[in-house]
């Protein structure tokens, strides 16, 4: 685990870039750098059934539904997420996770604070499956 384990500095990345902070937390854990923001869509918050168990977790995606995180806050009174809501975050010294098998990333560390709602209720991008 310990070789799993790499704390970073990771400089601040433009709101809405998912891409750029997955690739920097490929396979490690990384500590974000003040200024660092993203811009997504909440699929899952804290009322969401899914999260029923866990409710300082929401996960949110890129506005293109391509890319999602799971966001890990402090505790249950931090995270006031709701399903539909566009949001900017400072994860400014939070720690992103990103493990491969299964692939995912994890944001840890978050609080009230580094959450702005811009706008509630936003319809979400459909998703379509195919077998």
């Amino acid at each position: 685990m310990a070789a799993l384990l790499c704390l970073a500095a990771v400089a601040g990345v433009r709101a809405g870039d998912f891409g750029a902070l997955r690739a920097q937390a490929a396979g490690r854990t990384v500590r974000l750098a003040p200024g660092t923001q993203l811009e997504a869509l909440v699929v899952s918050g804290y009322r969401s059934q899914n999260m029923e168990v866990n409710p300082n977790s929401s996960y949110v995606e890129s506005p293109d539904g391509r890319y999602g995180f799971l966001l890990r806050f402090a505790g249950i009174y931090e995270n006031r997420l709701e399903r539909g809501d566009r949001v900017r975050l400072d994860l400014g010294g939070c720690s992103l996770t990103g493990e491969a098998d299964p692939e995912r990333y994890t944001v840890d560390g978050l609080r009230a604070a580094n959450v702005e709602v811009l706008e509630r209720g936003v319809a979400l991008p459909g998703k379509e499956r195919r077998i």
